[in-house]
């Protein structure tokens, strides 16, 4: 698998410039503005925070997934790790279908825990205000006229996304990178690679 540089020299070279403010209707609700890395998987947009992204990388060969983890469409090897990589639109919306597997993966760890998400093209880094979750209620809608609109939601039903909102006129999902880290977790407890010998490999 190919490294396409670290997710700080890929936002400082290509997105700081793209850098735009976005507050958010409810003051209420929302707490400091964070940045956030904005990406189109399957022509929706996600959020991801910043801090969390490690890397963008390139994805060649693939391992295979036993397991209940929803969307995952198998598993990568990189720096001695074996990490699922996940595809958004399970996670975030209802839309169906089986896309192929993707060639570019965004790495995030989320504490001890790495995995990856499906990405088509990133769009820009861009500061929003953060939410809290509301209580249970609606889903996320993938409808661009309502989009336009500028309305943000906040989809309890889906456990994997923080809020709904519009950005470039289009639906803009923000995704929870703990809610993702804490699914992964539990299959993946240890993603170090055992050596021939049946020990952890030591990290390069």
């Amino acid at each position: 698998n190919g490294r396409l540089g670290s997710a700080e020299g890929f936002f400082k070279h290509d997105l700081r410039s793209c850098e735009v403010a976005m507050p958010m209707p409810n003051e209420e609700s929302a707490t400091e503005p964070l940045q956030y890395f904005v990406f189109v998987y399957r022509e929706i947009q996600y959020a991801l925070p910043v801090t969390p992204i490690t890397e963008i990388i390139r994805v060649s060969e693939w391992l295979p997934f036993a397991g209940d983890l929803p969307g995952c469409f198998g598993n990568i090897v990189h720096r001695d790790l074996l990490l699922p990589v996940l595809d958004p639109t399970v996670l975030g919306t209802d839309l169906t279908g089986e896309p192929a597997k993707p060639t570019t993966v965004i790495v995030i760890r989320h504490d001890d825990t790495v995995f990856g998400l499906a990405i088509d093209e990133h769009v820009a880094v861009v500061t929003l205000e953060a939410h809290t979750k509301a209580e249970p209620g609606g889903r996320p809608a993938i409808d661009k006229a309502r989009a336009s609109e500028g309305a943000a939601a906040q989809p309890e039903s889906k456990p994997f996304v923080e809020s709904v909102r519009a950005y470039l006129n289009n639906t803009l999902i923000t995704l929870s990178v703990a809610a993702i880290g804490s699914l992964v977790k539990p299959l993946y407890s240890d993603q170090r690679l055992i050596s021939e010998g049946g020990g952890e490999r030591q990290e390069q």
